[in-house]
């Protein structure tokens, strides 16, 4: 009786929550990580990563500052 009442209660609640499957995602900021492993110097780390973000950036059209 009791895995009867659980199953009923669970039928019904399936049916009463309510799920949203395109949730509304308009934050205002954007965050970029990089990882890089260890033994770069910081110069290269500039070069190659950092400078190269920061050109790529700008050029992005959905983008707003």
């Amino acid at each position: 009786m009791i895995v009867t009442a659980l199953i009923m209660f669970s039928s019904i609640m399936a049916v009463k929550i309510p799920v949203e499957l395109n949730p509304n995602f308009k934050s205002g900021t954007v965050s970029v990580v990089t990882r890089l492993r260890g033994g770069i110097a910081s110069a290269e780390v500039e070069k190659y990563v950092t400078r190269t973000l920061e050109e790529v950036f700008p050029n992005l059209t959905v983008l707003k500052k």
